[in-house]
């Protein structure tokens, strides 16, 4: 799990369940406000940020944070399935992008040597098949 503070820092957080903690909460839309050690933590389900893969399945999204090391396509540029796309850098290792089918690249969001986070859209795309 995932929290976020007031402050924008984001902390990694495993719960034990043998822990016993008092926390203050509000439910506000799809996110979880915790009040806890004079601190707030947002917690938000990012499923919820879109009503259906299926509306967004011709969007390519970050799956890492990391750094834009390279970008392949241009808008109008026909790919055919496996076609690299961009290529992303995240500790030192390197995430070739590729497309999952035949398409068309409508629209680059992304610049080279830009730093993105996970689930930033990176690429519309208009299937062909």
């Amino acid at each position: 799990m995932k929290l976020k503070d007031n402050y924008g820092n984001l902390y990694e957080v495993n719960p034990n369940p043998s822990l016993n903690l008092n926390l203050t909460y509000k439910k506000v839309s799809n996110k979880l406000i915790l009040f806890y050690n004079s601190r707030i933590y947002i917690i938000e389900k990012l499923e919820d940020v879109f009503e259906s893969k299926e509306d967004h399945k011709d969007e390519i999204f970050s799956p890492i944070t990391g750094k834009i090391n390279s970008i392949k396509v241009k808008e109008g540029d026909l790919l055919n399935k496996g076609d690299v796309i961009l290529t992303l850098e995240s500790m030192k290792m390197e995430m070739i992008i590729t497309s999952p089918q035949k398409a068309i690249v409508e629209k680059v969001y992304v610049k080279e040597n830009e730093v993105v986070g996970q689930g930033k859209l990176l690429v519309k795309l208009k299937f062909l098949e």
